[in-house]
């Protein structure tokens, strides 16, 4: 499992492994492999279906709603979702304050049943937030909307960073 900390702006968060080999990789000084927090590990990589993560994504989430805009980006199986068992394998959502990158369909990161709550945590974030801007917006829309429903795209707000590169450098 490789985990980015490439962001300077992400807060250290500690992380626990058992029993499989984590690469930390990228440039941010701030990640722990203890618990400097004081309130347990956020991810815990290794316990079979589980993952610390989840019971703090609810309010994660939560909180990441209540934000006029944040960024959205996914790590998925494949180009297209319409293949055989297409997966969102891992979903970054954030602001230039706070951000979250939390595991979906990955085989590895949580059993049936917290598969299933997690995909039923992103659904709500997802219609209940307010802007979300991605780039290659098209890309993230054909998942989302694969995944949590047609009028995704059309009850929430969405923005697209590369149109918006490639209008400036018109």
């Amino acid at each position: 499992i490789i985990i980015n900390c490439g962001s300077l702006y992400s807060t250290g968060r500690a992380l626990k492994a058992t029993n499989t080999r984590v690469i930390v990789k990228g440039s941010n000084p701030n990640w722990a492999t203890t618990d400097a927090t004081g309130t347990g590990y956020d991810i815990e990589v290794g316990v079979s279906g589980t993952a610390t993560l989840y019971h703090h994504l609810e309010d994660i989430l939560n909180r990441m709603a209540s934000k006029p805009r944040v960024a959205i980006d996914l790590e998925t199986s494949s180009l297209r979702p319409y293949n055989k068992d297409p997966a969102i394998y891992l979903c970054s959502i954030g602001t230039f304050e706070d951000c979250v990158a939390f595991p979906v369909d990955h085989p590895e990161a949580w059993n049936d049943r917290l598969r299933k709550d997690v995909h039923g945590l992103l659904s709500a974030f997802l219609y209940e937030s307010g802007t979300k801007v991605a780039h290659n917006l098209g890309f993230e829309m054909e998942w989302l909307t694969y995944f949590y429903g047609k009028r995704l795209a059309y009850l929430t707000e969405w923005g697209d960073t590369m149109a918006q590169a490639h209008t400036l450098d018109e």
